[in-house]
């Protein structure tokens, strides 16, 4: 056969015989029913306005309902935890804030603010707003006028809080000693989701409109679009996609040209706001039923022809040449990487033929390089980047293999330990310090490297396992010496700071077998022992 684009030849027969089809189809149906069908429409659109109108009226009163009623326990709680506050004194000096978030869950409160009489801030749930006073923002402002008024009870509509934009509702009391204002603040989720359904974009979502109609909101004295459902034309002015400047409210609505497409328009008035209901024709008229059964016995027929078309094709241009490819792929995958791929039917199959045997040649020249690659993945996935010690899952892998050889394992312990005091120095001189540190205590269990694994399992917890010991003694003796490097120590973190490095640890003995999983279960519960013990000897 001569060299043909295969390809161009066949879409070349395709689509020939699927025009003169489609032509024959359309002709003979387009415009059935359409008239039936832009009537429906309108109906569709009535139905929609109704919808629209009685889910508003049934968001707004819940939500009013909900608005006062979050209100009211929000100025409730505040007094009951002024009350609490006043008669338990003890929980104002309290640093760690426990019983205060006991207060708060109990109240089912979100925040705890406690303000001086001058209006600052000295105590409460959250330690990072200390200071904050009155004057502090728009939202702080609300509350100044009870710094004059003892008898002030004030509840603020819900909006974003002065120090991260959240949305809070507050509400402030005096306590009945006049030592402090109580404030708390309750995060309104439920009023924010009921808000929500008063959106008209929620509202749309509801809504069982035919597949292409575009529900849209219109401001009708600015002409501002406010909601639709296709958000790329919200905020957009009306006659920007079309829309006359003066509405028609008339429930047959309009033929028009929205965003070059022709269109059916309808439009009503809810509660001030022009509410919209757009329909392409083309999505009109593709609904009449009858011009769909029309349509798909057409697509039927030229189903019929285009399967026959398309077998006679590939049988002709395609099959007979995959299926030689086939044969020597085959081959070439039993390992007769000699073999050639000639094909040469077309345009394409010299290029696949061609392809094929480069990435042959290919495979040869880089297999090595590709053994390489994934042996040193295999190392970085199984290593702890900080400490070059493995991580879990080298850990895990490393333990696996060693289960499958208790014979070498005699007398074996495996040890847990955690890097007492890393949170402090984190907070203390930040996280590089904190990783120094770490690095120090990876150091202790480097050292061991003879029968011996270290592995940080995340965090501030390594294991060290150690076996091939011919008696108990000589690895208690080990152990003893690991002992003495708990405390005693030092690094240095900083360039002018140097830290006692101090670990606790547990360990499980073993001898002869190897269960990982209940070795590491026992000794992590000895290593908590063990730190229990280090703190209350402190």
């Amino acid at each position: 056969m001569k060299n043909t684009n295969l390809r161009g030849l066949i879409v070349s027969y395709l689509t020939r015989i699927t025009i003169v089809m489609m032509v024959v189809i359309f002709i003979s149906f387009a415009l059935l029913q359409m008239l039936s069908a832009t009537n429906q429409a309108r109906k569709d659109a009535s139905s929609i306005f109704y919808q629209i109108e009685q889910i508003l009226t049934k968001n707004q009163d819940e939500l009013a309902e909900l608005e006062t009623s979050y209100s009211e326990s929000c100025l409730k709680n505040a007094e009951s935890i002024a009350y609490i506050l006043q008669y338990n004194p003890e929980i104002l000096n309290q640093k760690d804030l426990v019983e205060l978030f006991k207060v708060a869950d109990f109240c089912q409160v979100d925040e705890i603010h406690v303000f001086d009489p001058r209006g600052e801030i000295i105590f409460g749930t959250n330690p990072e707003y200390y200071g904050f006073t009155f004057d502090s923002g728009e939202q702080m402002q609300f509350f100044k006028p009870m710094l004059s008024d003892y008898d002030l009870e004030l509840v603020q509509d819900i909006m974003p809080n002065t120090a991260e934009g959240k949305m809070v509702q507050y509400s402030a009391v005096w306590s009945q000693n006049r030592k402090f204002i109580l404030q708390v603040g309750m995060y309104p989720d439920s009023v924010l989701q009921t808000m929500e359904k008063n959106e008209l974009p929620y509202i749309f979502s509801l809504l069982r409109a035919n597949s292409g109609v575009t529900l849209i909101a219109i401001d009708p004295d600015s002409g501002e679009i406010l909601g639709c459902t296709d958000e790329a034309l919200v905020g957009l002015n009306k006659t920007e996609i079309g829309l006359p400047e003066k509405l028609d409210y008339s429930k047959r609505g309009q033929i028009m040209t929205i965003h070059d497409d022709r269109s059916l328009v309808v439009f009503t008035k809810i509660n001030d706001t022009a509410i919209g209901y757009i329909e392409p024709t083309g999505v009109i008229y593709r609904g009449i039923f009858r011009i769909y059964v029309y349509f798909a016995l057409g697509l039927l027929c030229i189903s019929i022809i285009v399967v026959l078309a398309v077998a006679y094709c590939m049988d002709h241009f395609v099959i007979e040449n995959i299926y030689e490819v086939n044969r020597k792929l085959r081959r070439i995958t039993e390992g007769e990487l000699d073999v050639k791929v000639d094909v040469g039917d077309g345009k394409e199959f010299q290029e696949l033929s061609y392809h094929i045997n480069e990435m042959v040649d290919s495979l040869l020249t880089t297999n090595a390089q590709l053994s390489e690659a994934v042996v040193q993945i295999e190392k970085e996935r199984d290593m702890d980047s900080l400490t070059n010690l493995f991580n879990r899952r080298g850990l895990d892998s490393y333990m696996s293999e060693m289960e499958k050889h208790p014979e070498d394992l005699k007398h074996c312990a495996l040890i847990m330990a955690d890097a007492d005091g890393l949170k402090s120095i984190n907070d203390q001189y930040g996280h590089e310090a904190g990783d120094r540190y770490l690095k120090a205590v990876a150091e202790i269990f480097e050292k061991y490297d003879t029968n011996a694994i270290g592995a940080r399992q995340g965090g501030d917890e390594f294991v060290l396992f150690l076996w091939g010991y011919d008696s108990k003694e000589m690895l208690l003796n080990t152990l003893e010496v690991l002992k003495t490097c708990q405390d005693g120590l030092y690094t240095q973190i900083t360039e002018k700071v140097q830290k006692e490095i101090q670990f606790s640890m547990g360990y499980a003995l073993d001898e002869n077998h190897l269960d990982y999983q209940e070795l590491l279960k026992q000794a992590d519960s000895n290593m908590y022992e063990n730190k229990s013990l280090r703190k209350s000897a402190r």
